[in-house]
């Protein structure tokens, strides 16, 4: 059973620094925590970037780039190309 603001050791690393972030009441030990925690979820977002399980991500916004220029093109009279 958790409770809120207990930490589940399951909890990914950037998770934990952003929390130690959010409730961090040291001042000066602010502007750390939050660097060290914006370091962890950009890495985390570029594995996710990466990651082959996320190559559809990259498919879908090509589509729908695809599908946009289809529609400016339909858009353009015959005339005119």
């Amino acid at each position: 059973m958790t409770t809120t603001g207990m930490r589940r050791s399951s909890d990914p690393l950037w998770r934990k620094l952003y929390e130690s972030a959010i409730l961090e009441l040291d001042l000066a030990k602010l502007p750390d925590r939050i660097e060290q925690a914006k370091k962890a979820i950009l890495t985390r977002v570029l594995e996710l970037r990466c990651d082959e399980e996320n190559s559809e991500l990259n498919r879908l916004k090509d589509a729908l780039h695809v599908l946009d220029d289809l529609l400016t093109m339909s858009k353009v009279p015959p005339h005119s190309i």
